[in-house]
């Protein structure tokens, strides 16, 4: 559950949201459940954060700092997680259909049983990622890092891999 304090923080944006955790010396914030759908989120800093089933969908999350995050069946449905980190983030059970993760950091995250059907993942680090029983068909992989990911039970229906940034990376992952 969402703490009220930290919920009507984030929604005031980025800045206010970043100034808030330096001052107070915030090392975890609680926004589970969280409704922040459609939010300028640009730059924010959320390391660590409990954002379990919260609604990102839509939110510009471009540039965001989201490692270690616990997103576990969050709803980022059509948000922009351009060049943002998520390494080490918990996203078991999102849904990012409609998402656009170009450039993002999905290093070692855990996406099992996540739903990605249609999403661009371009230039995207997914090494070291567990994408078992992830819906990937129609994901577009273009130059993607996909090292020692554990692509177990994917379904890559109609997915498009091209010019993996690691030769023969993908050769390695199980699928």
């Amino acid at each position: 559950m969402a703490n009220a304090t930290h919920e009507q923080m984030i929604k005031e944006g980025a800045h206010a949201w970043n100034a808030f955790v330096f001052d107070a010396n915030i090392s975890r914030a609680e926004l589970g459940g969280a409704d922040l759908s459609d939010l300028s989120l640009r730059r924010v800093n959320l390391v660590n954060a409990d954002l379990t089933q919260a609604n990102l969908g839509t939110a510009d999350l471009s540039q965001a700092c989201l490692a270690d995050a616990c997103m576990q069946g969050a709803s980022l449905s059509g948000a922009i997680l351009n060049g943002a980190d998520l390494s080490d983030a918990d996203l078991s059970g999102a849904d990012f259909r409609g998402a656009r993760l170009n450039g993002t950091n999905l290093g070692a995250a855990i996406l099992r049983g996540a739903n990605l059907e249609g999403v661009d993942l371009r230039r995207a680090t997914l090494t070291g990622a567990c994408l078992q029983h992830a819906r990937l068909a129609g994901a577009r992989l273009y130059r993607s890092a996909l090292k020692q990911a554990d692509f177990g039970g994917v379904d890559l229906t109609h997915a498009e891999i091209v010019e993996e940034r690691e030769a023969g990376a993908f050769a390695h992952a199980t699928a």
